[in-house]
């Protein structure tokens, strides 16, 4: 049934599944809170508005960059890998983080066409720095957009010093603003580095059995992705060689990060929902793939109510 739904791309998928973010948002919300005003009720629906957008975003990037077979297991896995750390808490707050990221890596795979080349650099430097108030370490994500810059471009060249630009455009603005209110400290908060939470100590039990299931996946996934690789052309292959080392990038970025808010844990999922489709487009048995398919589902919504 999983594997008749999302093998082909359809509209109907995306009301399914936002209707099944919403639902398991809702609840796992309920969950964790007993505060039902209509403050709860807003803020719950504009996450879940939010992490549809990121959704759509993610239908888009995969469409435009050719990283599935016309299908939507993309989003599903999107939509099971989310609903697996709902156990965060996760607000808005937790959630544009995400979004900025998404924006970025959008742009930055968009890298292998010519067309407004020097928009999508500054586009996706823009975003990236937006994104480093909310964690410091999206910084990071400039690794994978000057690692795609040289995979497309070549060799270093003025076209570098774009994102320079780009993130002073954001950063001189705030910081005026900050100087002259005599907010210099708010300014300097931003990109304070946190040294108390590098432990995995600090996860939950349910983060920690996310994090290794995932992890197994991812390498398990890798396989079948990096077998592929060989099939596709080189603009493609460095497209998806680009998901790679997202993947990993965001891992780091979580290690890093202060691990106890939702916001860290979320920005691998996009890179992982990619990696995640690899096996099921290279699979052929369909009972088995059902099965597989059905297992990760009931393994992330057990993770909420474990």
């Amino acid at each position: 049934m999983i594997t008749s739904l999302f093998g082909k791309s359809k509209p109907f998928n995306f009301l399914i599944l936002g209707f099944v973010l919403t639902v398991a948002l809702l609840w796992s919300q309920l969950r964790y809170t007993e505060d039902t005003d209509f403050t709860f009720f807003s803020n719950t629906f504009f996450s879940a508005f939010l992490l549809f957008f990121c959704l759509w975003l993610l239908e888009f990037i995969t469409y435009k960059n050719r990283l599935t077979q016309n299908n939507h297991f993309a989003l599903f896995f999107f939509v099971c890998y989310l609903i697996g750390v709902m156990h965060l808490n996760i607000e808005p707050d937790a959630i544009w983080p995400l979004i900025f990221v998404v924006l970025a890596v959008r742009r930055i795979l968009a890298f292998r066409t010519t067309v407004d080349f020097r928009q999508k650099i500054f586009d996706a430097a823009f975003w990236l720095t937006v994104g480093m108030f909310f964690n410091f370490w999206i910084i990071l994500f400039f690794v994978l957009l000057y690692l795609a810059l040289l995979d497309f471009n070549g060799a270093p060249s003025r076209l570098w010093l774009i994102p320079l630009i780009a993130s002073f455009s954001v950063l001189f603005p705030v910081f005026a603003y900050c100087f002259l209110f005599d907010k210099i400290d708010h300014f300097t908060n931003f990109f304070t580095i946190d040294t108390t939470n590098y432990s995995v100590i600090w996860m939950n039990h349910k983060t920690f059995w996310f994090m290794v299931i995932t992890f197994c996946m991812a390498l398990f996934s890798l396989y079948f992705y990096v077998k592929k690789l060989k099939l596709k052309a080189s603009n493609q292959k460095k497209t998806r060689q680009h998901i790679v080392v997202g993947y990993f990038i965001s891992l780091a970025v979580y290690f890093l990060s202060h691990q106890v808010h939702p916001d860290v844990i979320l920005l691998m999922i996009p890179f992982l929902s990619v990696l995640s489709v690899a096996f099921v487009e290279d699979y052929k048995k369909k009972l088995m793939l059902e099965s597989y398919l059905f297992l990760i589902l009931i393994g992330m919504i057990g993770l909420v109510f474990w």
